[in-house]
């Protein structure tokens, strides 16, 4: 009977140990199935955080590119207004150069007046570029005609500032003759006094409530 009992007892321990056992793994599996499914939370998560910043990088790179086209555009239109502006400004300058060119073939100085002409014809073809080329194409021209010909450049500026003064020159005289004619015909029409010239200087003039009796005769009576 004891050993029955004790058959029964070691019998019921084994199957104690066994249900502590499974209770055990199934816990450690709940355990694992839990950190398992944190890490894909977090995996899920990461991939998102990744995701909505690239749509935003590319949001932001899109955005900074409109913003760069805009400006390109605004400095496009900005420089065709100033090289339509710097085109007439150089046509007038241009026809400037040719009247003192043609005072300077008036004045039988012909040899200055070819290179002056000759300036006037390069501002002329400049200003023709000016208004068929991109602002670009006439930066690379000039650069790449200045590297080349720097004498032809900085010559014809001399030259240039040699005509602008010789016009400005010949445009003083006449200016002047007009304001002395002016100053002239004033003067002629001021009264002497305007001069310092007094006309009665000298002379004595009669005080007031003088009356002139004439001549007295011999008598002494005043003649009628």
């Amino acid at each position: 009977m004891s050993e029955t009992s004790f058959g029964t007892t070691v019998s019921s321990g084994h199957r104690h140990d066994q249900g502590t056992s499974t209770g055990t793994d199934q816990a450690r599996q709940k355990a694992n199935e839990a950190v398992e499914s944190a890490k894909d939370k977090a995996a899920e998560a990461q991939e998102q955080l990744k995701r909505k910043a690239s749509e935003a990088t590319e949001a932001a790179k899109q955005k900074a590119t409109e913003a760069a086209e805009t400006a390109k555009q605004s400095g496009r239109k900005y420089a065709h207004e100033k090289k339509a502006r710097l085109a007439d400004e150089i046509g007038v300058f241009s026809g400037a150069i040719r009247k003192a060119s043609s005072k300077l073939h008036d004045e039988e100085h012909d040899s200055i007046a070819s290179y002056v002409d000759a300036a006037a014809e390069q501002l002329d073809h400049l200003r023709e570029s000016l208004q068929s080329k991109d602002v670009g194409d006439l930066l690379a021209d000039v650069q790449d005609f200045t590297r080349r010909r720097p004498e032809v450049v900085y010559g014809g500026l001399f030259v240039v500032g040699l005509a602008a003064m010789r016009f400005l020159k010949a445009s003083k005289p006449s200016e002047s003759r007009q304001t002395r004619q002016a100053d002239l015909s004033q003067d002629r029409n001021r009264p002497p006094e305007a001069f310092g010239h007094d006309p009665t200087a000298g002379t004595t003039r009669p005080p007031v409530g003088y009356r002139n009796q004439g001549t007295l005769n011999p008598e002494g009576s005043p003649k009628s």
